[in-house]
């Protein structure tokens, strides 16, 4: 059994399974360094339209958007859309052919944005993420590692922007913590992404 993060609890259960089993961890596992990661506050009710600024702003050339919840990726995906922004998702109960014909367009560029949930994207064999969008905090924190180890692959560069409620910040610190990285606090403004040092000074980078 292989995985990139696992509770105890997961790994005490593979164990019963198992035969004599032999646990084998990674010593100093750390998420990519090529990966960026920056997040954006707002309120739950201003996620997607911050989402929406924030694609226009970064202009990804493929990304995906995860969201915790499976029956809420319709209705993103038709959101993104309405805003001229070419998004296909895939989702649990969606049909084989529907879902391959997302992924193809998505594969071959005609869709540059993927909205999905975290089991949904479990196992997809995707190339040229430049952007990974966390719309909501992922319920176990692990899933970040997941998330964002969709992009800055192959010796490539990697964003991972995670949308955040005042009161989700600690839940930025709590990754952090827990990977030892770094978010930057970014604002959006007339349309270009900036780095947020205090209400009246900010960097563009």
């Amino acid at each position: 059994a292989f995985s990139a993060s696992i509770s105890d609890q997961s790994l005490e259960r593979a164990i019963a399974l198992m035969k004599t089993p032999e646990v084998l961890r990674l010593k100093n596992e750390k998420i990519n360094s090529d990966i960026k990661h920056y997040y954006l506050t707002a309120s739950r009710r201003d996620k997607i339209n911050l989402l929406r600024k924030a694609i226009h702003a970064t202009n990804p050339t493929r990304a995906i958007v995860f969201l915790n919840k499976n029956e809420l990726i319709q209705d993103l995906k038709d959101r993104l859309v309405y805003h001229q922004i070419d998004a296909v998702a895939i989702f649990g109960n969606a049909s084989k052919v529907d879902r391959k014909k997302a992924l193809d367009a998505f594969k071959k560029g005609s869709a540059k944005v993927l909205v999905a949930s975290d089991l949904v994207a479990r196992g997809m064999d995707l190339q040229g993420i430049t952007h990974v969008f966390n719309l909501d905090i992922p319920g176990d924190l692990n899933e970040y590692t997941h998330r964002v180890g969709r992009t800055g692959r192959a010796g490539k560069k990697g964003t991972a922007i995670s949308f955040v409620t005042p009161k989700e910040v600690q839940f930025i610190k709590s990754i952090e913590k827990l990977n030892g990285i770094k978010f930057i606090e970014k604002d959006i403004i007339k349309g270009k992404l900036f780095t947020k040092k205090s209400p009246n000074s900010y960097n563009k980078k």
